[in-house]
């Protein structure tokens, strides 16, 4: 079993001015996120650090979590 835990930082859109494919602004339904990750083994307790990429896409409505 493994458990993860990042902290997260924003990072400000390339290009705010071009056009979006959907309502609103580019980065308000894409996301990229630079994360510190901490994975942790809970069987030794071993621990390992790194950085990765967090990322987040918005499609539209989705009932299962109450999207309208």
């Amino acid at each position: 079993m493994v458990a993860v835990r990042a902290a997260a930082t924003d990072r400000p859109a390339a290009d705010r001015t071009g056009p979006a494919a959907l309502p609103g602004e580019r980065e308000r339904w894409h996301r990229q996120v630079l994360c510190d990750v901490a994975v942790t083994d809970r069987a030794s307790g071993a621990t390992e650090q790194g950085t990765g990429v967090l990322e987040h896409l918005f499609l539209g409505p989705y009932a299962p979590l109450g999207l309208g």
